[in-house]
């Protein structure tokens, strides 16, 4: 039964420091298996080291039955000399049976890094696959590059809008404000979230 459902579990709340701007990567988890919110609310806030909001924003999201989601929220408007951490308040579940709201089956391919030096950014291509008999309002495709002991030092997001059935299209991601890359040592990692 709906009121015997778990809330949902987040994982981590990461500040990720690009420049003179921030990004927030989260981390979400549903332990129900047989239910997911197909709307929630996600509250992000971000202190300074007095323990003052110095900024703060109230979006919508979704969370499919036994799902690891990530969220990201890129180029920020705060000073990241201020920025000292970041809390999240998850609120508002709007939950659904998994017959009714279930996981799309997507597939990544033929995934290419491209650094430019000049302009400081890193340039992700590939492919994205609808892998199901219906159409795809949206695939949110999150590009991440993690430093060697794993821990996110880029981010950056690109939507597509739409995608039919078993539909593939090109996409980019681009991933600004790097300084430098190593590609042997930093590795890219891509998420995706994806919508029907």
């Amino acid at each position: 039964a709906i009121r015997d459902l778990e809330s949902i579990k987040l994982q981590s709340t990461k500040l990720i420091f690009a420049g003179n701007r921030i990004a927030v990567l989260m981390e979400l988890r549903t332990p129900n298996v047989s239910y997911g919110a197909q709307s929630f609310f996600y509250e992000l806030k971000i202190f300074n080291s007095a323990g003052a909001v110095i900024f703060s924003v109230k979006k919508e999201s979704f969370i499919y039955p036994g799902e690891i989601k990530f969220i990201s929220e890129t180029g920020l408007a705060v000073d990241a000399s201020l920025a000292a951490r970041a809390a999240v308040e998850l609120s508002g579940f709007f939950w659904k049976p998994k017959v009714e709201f279930f996981l799309p089956k997507t597939q990544i391919r033929d995934i290419k890094s491209e650094f430019n030096a000049a302009a400081r950014k890193v340039t992700v291509t590939g492919f994205i696959a609808n892998q199901n008999p219906f159409n795809l309002t949206s695939a949110m495709i999150i590009g991440i590059i993690l430093d060697s002991n794993g821990y996110p030092k880029f981010i950056s997001e690109t939507l597509i809008a739409a995608l039919a059935s078993f539909e593939e299209k090109a996409f980019a991601v681009i991933i600004p404000n790097v300084a430098d890359f190593n590609g042997a040592e930093e590795s890219v990692k891509i998420y995706v979230s994806a919508q029907r």
